[in-house]
C-alpha cells in the first residue's frame, strides 16, 4: 500500500464519520420529541411510584413510634440478618477448609453461602432503613 492509497483511505474514512454524524443528528432530532413526551409519562408514574413507597416507609416509621412490639419485631429481624451473615462466613470458612478445589462438597458450600448471604442481606436492605429512621426521630444515635 502506497502513500497515496493511504491517504484516500484516511479520507473516505473521516467523510463516513461525518457522514453518519449528519446521519444521527438529523434521525434524533425527529425523535427526541416523541422520547421526551415519553419520558415525561414515564417520569411522572416513577413519581408516583415512589411518592406511594415513601408514604408506606413514613406509615411503617409511624407504627414503630407508636408500638415497642413492631420495634422488636425489626430489632430481631436485623439481629437475624447479622446472624446469617456470620453463619454464612462459617459455612464459607469450613468448605475452604474442606477442600479448596471446586469438588461437589465445595460447590454446595458455596451456594449455600450465596443463599445465606443473599437472604440476610434483603433482610438488611428491608429493616435496616426503618431501624435508622426510628432512631433517628427518637433521637437515639445508631452504632
Amino acid at each position: 500500500m502506497d502513500a497515496s492509497e493511504t491517504q484516500n483511505w484516511w479520507e473516505t474514512w473521516w467523510f463516513g464519520g461525518i457522514v453518519l454524524a449528519f446521519v444521527i443528528n438529523l434521525v434524533t432530532s425527529y425523535v427526541k420529541p416523541m422520547i421526551d413526551q415519553w419520558w415525561g409519562k414515564y417520569s411522572e408514574r416513577q413519581r408516583q411510584k415512589n411518592r406511594v413507597k415513601q408514604d408506606k416507609f413514613n406509615e411503617r416509621v409511624e407504627l414503630l413510634l407508636k408500638d415497642p412490639v413492631e420495634v422488636a419485631e425489626v430489632m430481631i429481624k436485623l439481629f437475624e440478618a447479622r446472624l446469617l451473615i456470620f453463619i454464612a462466613l462459617i459455612v464459607a470458612a469450613a468448605t475452604m477448609r474442606i477442600s479448596p478445589s471446586l469438588d461437589k462438597e465445595s460447590a454446595t458450600g458455596l451456594f449455600l453461602v450465596v443463599i445465606l448471604f443473599f437472604t440476610s442481606f434483603s433482610l438488611i436492605l428491608k429493616y435496616l432503613p426503618l431501624e435508622l429512621e426510628y432512631k433517628r426521630r427518637k433521637g437515639v444515635p445508631y452504632n
